[in-house]
C-alpha cells in the first residue's frame, strides 16, 4: 500500500514518454482554427468572454467549459500550442488513471487494472484526442464521465457517504455534459453497470438514475438546437446503414490498429446493397445475438459491449463534414473504449486462473511487448501532427483522392508566403473536387504569387499567373490591378488601361487605380 504512489508516477512518466514529443506540436488549421486561434472568445477569463461561453456555440456545440480551460491557458501563456499540448497530455494521464481504478473497482485485480489503464493511455487510437488542440473537449469530457463512473460505484454504499459519492457523480457528469454533449448516454452504462454487479435491476437502481437522465434530457435539447443550424446531406436511414460499419470500423482498430488517419473518407453511396455496407450488418446481428444467448454466462462480456456501444452511440449520425462523408474519427472511440478494456481485463483474469506459471511469465511479457509496440505507434503518430505538412501528407500517403488534405496543405502553404505551392495544391484539390472555395482559394495563390513576380519584374510570368487568377475569381479587384501594373510596365497602354477601369469597375474606391487611370489618358 505504501508504494501505490508509484502508479500515477508510473502512468505520468509513461504518457510523458509516449506524447513528450507533441509539446514542440503546432495548432492545425482543420478546428484549431476557428476554434483557438480566431475565436475571441477564448482570448482570456473576462467576464464578457465567460458570458459568452456559455450562452454561444462554436459553431454548433456547446462546450463552455472547453472554451473556459483555453480562456485559462490564454491567460497564462497567450496562444502556446505546447501548454494546449500539456494539459491534453495531463488530462490523459488522469483518464487513464481513472480507466484503471474503474476496472479495479469491478475486477478487484490491481495488476489487469494497471495493464488495462496503460493500455489505454499508449493505445494509438486514442492519440487524435491527446494530439488535436481542438479535441480538448472530447478529452475534457471523458475524464469527467470517467470520474462520475468512478465516484458512482462506491455511491451504492447506504446512508451519507452513499449519497455524497452519488451527488459527486452527478455534479461530474454535468461538468462533462459541459465539456461535450457526447456523453450524455452515461446513464444507461450505469444501468449495465449495476446489471453486471447485482445480477439484475430493480426500481431503485432505474430511480437513481433520474437526476442523470434529467441532465441528459436537457442537454439532449441543447444539442438539437446548435445541430439544427447544421445542413444535413445524409438522411436517417443512411446513418443508421453507415452505423454498423462505422461501429466494426472502430472495434477493429481498437483490437488492431493499423493506417490511422485524421480523414476516413467514404466515397461510395450508402446502399444495403453494397456488401461494405451489408456485410458489416450482418456481422453486427451475429455479434448481438451471441452475446445475448450468453448474457448470464458471459455478463462481464455483454456488460462491456453494451458500454462500448451506448457511449458511441451519440457518435454515429457524424458521417458527414460539409458536404463530404466519413467512416468515422479516433476520438469519438476515447470514451467507449473503456468497455472494450473491461472485456479485456475480465478475460485476461479468466485465463490467468486457468494457466501455469510459465504461462503466466509468457502472459506478463506479451502485455509488456504489447504496450511497448502501442507505445511506439503512437510516439510515431504524435509526430505525424507536427504541423500541417507533416499531418495532410500522412492523410494522402493513405486516401491520394482527398481534396481536404490538398486543400489544408494549400492554405498552410499560403499563411507560409509559398504562394507558388498553395496553387498547386489548390490546383490538385479542385481536380478531385472543384468547389467555388476552392476556385477562391486558388485566386488568391496566384495572386499573391503575381505580386511576388512584379516585385521581381518577371512582368510576362506575372501575367500569365494574374489572367489565370481572374479566370477562376473574376470578381476580385486587386488581380486585375496587379495586370494593369504589369502591362503598364511594358509599354501595353491600351491593356493597362483596359486592366485598371476593370479594378476601379469592381471596387470604386480603388483610389490607386483611378490615379493609373489617369495618367494613361
Amino acid at each position: 500500500m505504501r508504494k501505490l504512489w508509484l502508479i500515477p508516477v508510473g502512468f505520468l512518466l509513461m504518457t510523458l514518454v509516449v506524447y513528450g514529443q507533441s509539446l514542440r506540436n503546432d495548432f492545425i488549421n482543420l478546428d484549431d482554427k476557428p476554434l483557438i486561434l480566431e475565436n475571441p472568445i477564448v482570448r482570456g477569463l473576462s467576464v464578457e468572454n465567460m458570458r459568452k461561453a456559455f450562452t454561444s456555440y462554436d459553431p454548433e456545440l456547446y462546450i463552455p467549459l472547453t472554451l473556459l480551460s483555453y480562456q485559462a491557458e490564454y491567460d497564462i501563456a497567450g496562444l502556446n500550442p505546447a501548454l494546449v499540448h500539456l494539459d491534453n497530455l495531463l488530462l490523459h494521464t488522469l483518464s487513464s488513471l481513472l480507466v484503471a481504478w474503474i476496472i479495479f473497482l469491478l475486477l478487484k485485480n490491481t495488476w489487469f487494472a494497471v495493464f488495462c489503464g496503460l493500455l489505454f493511455a499508449v493505445h494509438p487510437q486514442n492519440a487524435e484526442a491527446v494530439l488535436w488542440a481542438s479535441a480538448r473537449k472530447d478529452l475534457l469530457s471523458g475524464f469527467f464521465c470517467f470520474a462520475s463512473i468512478a465516484t458512482y460505484l462506491p455511491a451504492t454504499k447506504q446512508g451519507n457517504v452513499g449519497r455524497r459519492w452519488k451527488t459527486l457523480s452527478i455534479t461530474l457528469f454535468a461538468l462533462g455534459l459541459l465539456s461535450k454533449v457526447s456523453i450524455v448516454f452515461l446513464p444507461l452504462a450505469l444501468l449495465l453497470i449495476d446489471w453486471q454487479r447485482l445480477g439484475t435491476l430493480t426500481q431503485r437502481n432505474i430511480i437513481d438514475k433520474i437526476p442523470y437522465a434529467m441532465l441528459s434530457f436537457v442537454f439532449i435539447i441543447i444539442a438539437f438546437i446548435g445541430k439544427s443550424a447544421a445542413i444535413a446531406h445524409t438522411t436517417i436511414m443512411q446513418k443508421a446503414l453507415m452505423a454498423p460499419k462505422t461501429i466494426l470500423f472502430t472495434l477493429t482498430q481498437f483490437l488492431l490498429p493499423h493506417d490511422l488517419s485524421l480523414l476516413y473518407p467514404y466515397s461510395k453511396t450508402i446502399s444495403v446493397m453494397d456488401p461494405g455496407i451489408f456485410m458489416p450488418i450482418v456481422a453486427l446481428v451475429l455479434l448481438g445475438l451471441l452475446v445475448f444467448i450468453n448474457r448470464r454466462a458471459t455478463k462481464m462480456i455483454a456488460t462491456g459491449i453494451g458500454i462500448f456501444l451506448v457511449m458511441l452511440v451519440p457518435s454515429l449520425p457524424n458521417i458527414e463534414r460539409g458536404t463530404d462523408l466519413y467512416v468515422a474519427s479516433d476520438r469519438y472511440a476515447y470514451v467507449p473504449s473503456i468497455g472494450l478494456l473491461l472485456i479485456m481485463a475480465y478475460l485476461l483474469r479468466l485465463l490467468r486462473e486457468k494457466i501455469t506459471q510459465k504461462q503466466k511469465t509468457a502472459l506478463t511479457l506479451t502485455g509488456l511487448l504489447l504496450i511497448t509496440t502501442f507505445g511506439f505507434q503512437t510516439n510515431r503518430r504524435s509526430l505525424t501532427w507536427r504541423n500541417n505538412r507533416t499531418l495532410y501528407a500522412s492523410v494522402l500517403s493513405l486516401y491520394p483522392n482527398s481534396y481536404v488534405a490538398h486543400s489544408n496543405l494549400g492554405l498552410d502553404a499560403l499563411e507560409r508566403s509559398e504562394f507558388e505551392t498553395a496553387a498547386s495544391e489548390f490546383r490538385l484539390a479542385r481536380g478531385i473536387h472543384d468547389t467555388t472555395d476552392m476556385k477562391i482559394n486558388e485566386a488568391i495563390a496566384l495572386n499573391n504569387l503575381g505580386a511576388r513576380l512584379i516585385n521581381e519584374k518577371k512582368w510576362q510570368q506575372a501575367i500569365e499567373v494574374l489572367s489565370e487568377a481572374a479566370v477562376l475569381n473574376p470578381i476580385v479587384s486587386d488581380i486585375y490591378f496587379n495586370l494593369g501594373v504589369c502591362f503598364e510596365q511594358m509599354g501595353k497602354r491600351k491593356e493597362a488601361r483596359s486592366a485598371f477601369l476593370e479594378a476601379v469597375r469592381l471596387n470604386p474606391k480603388d483610389t490607386e487605380a483611378l490615379q493609373k487611370l489617369n495618367r494613361l489618358k
